[in-house]
């Protein structure tokens, strides 16, 4: 009995040997594969988050455009409404007199 259990012993001990030697060689195989995929996955988040920058960085762009061309159509738009009220004969309320008023009002109210 104890020269079977030595046999046993030794051939569940060659099984496993070629059993680790096999883990390990796909262990290894797998390493790299696994590492370029992890890799190849912070490129394409790098990627994305760089178009989302580049996203606001157009959209500030325009705003900051618009902007510049609202600041010359509302400072021309004061300036006409500034030489209409120093030219301005005064006269009773009308409905034009108070479109006069508001626009001032708005004008300034945008500068």
């Amino acid at each position: 009995m104890p020269l079977s259990q030595l046999l046993a012993t030794a051939g569940a001990a060659s099984v496993g040997g070629q059993v680790w030697k096999y883990n390990r060689e796909n262990y290894f195989f797998d390493i790299p594969l696994k590492q370029s995929a992890f890799f190849q996955q912070q490129n394409i988040q790098l990627a994305r988050y760089g178009l989302f920058r580049e996203d606001v960085r157009d959209a500030t762009a325009i705003t900051a455009e618009r902007q510049g061309t609202l600041l010359v159509v509302n400072t021309l738009q004061l300036g006409f409404s500034i030489t209409l009220f120093y030219n301005q004969v005064f006269f009773p309320p009308t409905w034009t007199n108070y479109h006069f008023q508001f626009d001032q009002l708005f004008t300034t109210s945008l500068l």
